[in-house]
Formats: structure tokens, sequence, C-alpha cells
């Protein structure tokens, strides 16, 4: 089986991040997707996060009613800071048949290099990421995952996939302004945050 790893803070998760999902899921013929939210995400220091629990509810919540999407919480089982490394390991473990994927944004993969352990993570799947509206190429992209030694990268096509730019710190921001959020997040996310009042939300 072909089985992708979709990490990240999900704060909130959003319809870009499912918009993604199913671009990837029919552009490398996927059969599954794992939505992992991070405990503490390291490059997310400063931010405002949501608790851990609300978090994965959220992308409980979006995902399902899709056969192809589920949701893990090792990351939050797990004691200290999230790596992704240790995700990676527990995947190859729990699914020793399957070929990998790990999906990550294109700032991300950006500073890829800085990763702990990037070395063995990418040994152990094919790096995945899309160019972003205003950002570099897919060309430019693929450059960059020759140029720190990755073996296996893809990298979507905006023309066959277009990517849906929205953004978790739009939203929030939204939020904390009493603007509305419609569309940007399914309706099940957008009840339970007002729900929950959470990033401000009344």
């Amino acid at each position: 089986m072909k089985t992708a790893i979709f990490g990240g803070s999900f704060n909130p998760v959003h319809n870009g991040h499912l918009h993604l999902a199913a671009a990837y899921c029919r552009a490398l013929s996927l059969d599954r997707v794992c939505f992992v939210p991070a405990a503490f995400p390291p490059w997310k220091a400063g931010e405002e996060i949501a608790p851990a629990d609300d978090r994965l509810q959220m992308v409980k919540l979006a995902v399902q009613g899709n056969a192809a999407y589920f949701v893990s919480d090792c990351e939050l089982r797990r004691s200290g800071v999230s790596y992704t490394v240790d995700t990676v390991e527990q995947f190859c473990h729990d699914f020793p048949s399957d070929e990998l994927f790990l999906i990550i944004g294109s700032d991300q993969f950006l500073q890829f290099q800085k990763w702990k352990d990037y070395e063995k993570i990418a040994s152990s799947l094919t790096v995945c990421t899309a160019p972003r509206v205003h950002g570099l190429s897919r060309a430019q992209l693929l450059a960059h995952g020759e140029k720190i030694g990755l073996k296996r990268t893809f990298v979507l096509d905006p023309v066959i996939y277009p990517v849906l730019e929205v953004s978790s710190t739009e939203i929030r921001s939204r939020l904390h302004s009493g603007r509305p959020i419609s569309g940007l997040v399914p309706e099940c996310v957008q009840k339970y945050i007002y729900e929950r009042g959470l990033y401000g939300a009344v």
C-alpha cells in the first residue's frame, strides 16, 4: 500500500490541508493519508497553539467520512518536542510493507536539511511538497531537493493540481478580529472552534 504521513500543527486544520491531501491522493495514487498533529512543533515556537486535544479533534472532524484518511495521535502521546524522524520510524515499524511518503509545506521543504536526522527520514520515504502561488517554482523546488541530496522527491504540478492558498495564521487573525472564516475550514471545524472559543472566537 501507499501511505502518506501528513504532519503539522493543524492550528487549525483548514480546507487547504484537505485540498492538498486530495491532490496527493490523485497524483500519487495513495491508498491512505495519515494526518499527524504535532504536540510541540519545533518550528512553531512562539506561535499561539490551541490545546493538542482540540487540534486532534478538529482533524478527526475534518476527515470523517473519507475512507482514505485517518488520524494518528502518536506525536501527542509522545513526551517532549515532536520530531518527524520519530514518527517516520514508527510508521516504518507499523507498516513495514508500505511505500511511505511525507507531505510537508514548501517552506519546511526549503529548511529540510536542518531537520533532526533529515537524511534518515529521506532514506525511508519520498518527500513531497507543493509550490505556493508566490513562492519557488516546481523546478526550483525539485532542484533544491537534488541540492540537499534527496533521492526521492515529489513536487505537485500546480498546472494540474492548483494549490488552494489558505493560511492557519489568517484564520486565527480573522477569529481574533471577529471576521468570518466560512469557506476556509470545514463547517464542522468552524462549529467546533466557536463552541470551544478557540483563537478568541466569540
